[in-house]
């Protein structure tokens, strides 16, 4: 009988289905080193307060027509600096009623919506949401900041769409549960879209979250990872040195959290 079932379960894995109740060790090593911070070749410039809502992107902005900002927080200083530098403001979040007072007299627009995989009155996905705001041709920047629901938005947004946004910026929630394999095979699907025409330049762990260890492998809860597009990059190699001097910590007055070494090459 023991020998039937490992038999039907190796049948059944076969098909892609796993009954793992941990993810291995060397999925979540290869998934981090595609997540490797390279060398951009470009300068990096914080754009947003000093605290939590401030990200580290290339100074490669020219050209920007418009920023996507899902995720609405209490201030809206990110995306305040992008509509200093002549983009269009289009922010989606269902929790609040309107944006930071911040972006008063700025060109500006506000869903109250979730963004998701679906097109209701509650949700929007990511295609859709583009499409129906009418915004300025050319290339955007995507901030997103959705609670979890990153992964789903990320399988669910066409290539083309994609492809459109030259610096993104996104904050990976829920990583403990990275452990659960069938966890993890979303994750790694919603990732990979985002990692095929997209490098990761930047890397730092949102000190707001526990940091924990799994088989050896520190996983800090929630990450800030900045991408930009391939034909962008201007230098070879990765990224080594952390902090840059211009990261802060997310939640001033908790302890600092440092990038762990698993989050970045050696060499």
């Amino acid at each position: 009988m023991k020998f039937l079932k490992k038999g039907l379960q190796s049948a059944i894995e076969g098909l892609g289905y796993s009954f793992r109740r941990r993810t291995r060790t060397q999925d979540i090593e290869q998934l981090l080193e595609t997540l490797y911070p390279k060398n951009s070749g470009i300068e990096l410039i914080r754009l947003g307060g000093d605290n939590d809502g401030g990200y580290l992107i290339p100074d490669d902005l020219d050209g920007v027509s418009a920023c996507f900002s899902p995720g609405v927080d209490a201030t809206s200083a990110f995306e305040l600096d992008c509509s200093k530098r002549g983009m269009a403001l289009y922010l989606s979040d269902a929790s609040v009623a309107s944006v930071g007072p911040e972006l008063r007299g700025t060109n500006y627009s506000f869903e109250q919506k979730f963004i998701g995989v679906s097109n209701d009155p509650l949700y929007q996905s990511m295609d859709e949401w583009v499409a129906s705001s009418k915004a300025p041709g050319g290339d955007l920047i995507l901030q997103m900041d959705i609670e979890g629901a990153e992964y789903e938005s990320l399988i669910n947004c066409s290539s083309q769409l994609l492809d459109r946004f030259r610096v993104i910026c996104i904050e990976l929630h829920h990583i403990g549960e990275w452990r659960n394999p069938r966890y993890f095979e979303f994750v790694e699907k919603g990732l990979s879209r985002l990692t095929k025409n997209h490098d990761c330049v930047h890397t730092h762990p949102n000190n707001s979250a526990s940091l924990f260890s799994f088989e050896g492998i520190e996983l800090p809860n929630v990450m800030e990872l900045t991408f930009l597009r391939k034909d962008r990059m201007k230098g070879e190699g990765f990224v080594h040195t952390f902090p840059h001097s211009l990261d802060a910590d997310c939640v001033a007055g908790k302890p600092s959290m440092a990038l762990p070494r698993s989050w970045f090459a050696s060499s």
